[in-house]
């Protein structure tokens, strides 16, 4: 059974399949996918964006994600009147938008962001490392080069 929900207050669809047995092994968690958009490819180019050795690297934490993807729709909105698709409000540890929280969601069930837990990860940073993986890095390419150069150079620098 497959059901279409969508969320107008996030702006997104996500198709939900009832899981069944298959050859005797039983999933009883829902598998969901969700529709690549704006607030997902803004986050893939956040996560592709290179540092002084021209290489991607990962954020940890969610507030500093948080942080980042409201600096970007802030740049956005100032130099070229476009949004990510976000609507941050005052936070406990700055802006929060709930939806960045469910495009990571979406990106990790595309393959494309694995969240390794603080734990899990040798960084000296605090926080869940979120980084791209391999499906990741050419889907965020893509989105990448279609940006303009002018927004290229802000957006890596």
């Amino acid at each position: 059974m497959t059901t279409l929900i969508t969320d107008y207050s996030q702006h997104r669809a996500c198709l939900t399949k009832e899981s069944k047995i298959d050859d005797g092994n039983r999933n009883d968690a829902p598998s969901r996918t969700c529709e690549i958009e704006a607030r997902e490819e803004w986050i893939l180019r956040l996560l592709y964006a290179t540092d002084e050795n021209d290489e991607s690297r990962p954020v940890y934490g969610e507030t500093r994600l948080m942080m980042a993807t409201f600096l970007l729709q802030r740049k956005l909105r100032e130099n070229f009147e476009k949004t990510a698709g976000f609507e941050f409000t005052a936070g406990k540890f700055g802006p929060h938008d709930e939806g960045v929280l469910d495009a990571l969601d979406c990106l990790a069930e595309y393959g494309y962001v694995e969240r390794t837990p603080e734990a899990l990860h040798d960084s000296e940073y605090e926080g869940d490392e979120f980084r791209l993986t391999p499906k990741g890095e050419q889907e965020a390419k893509r989105f990448f080069d279609r940006l303009s150069e002018e927004s290229r150079s802000w957006s890596t620098g």
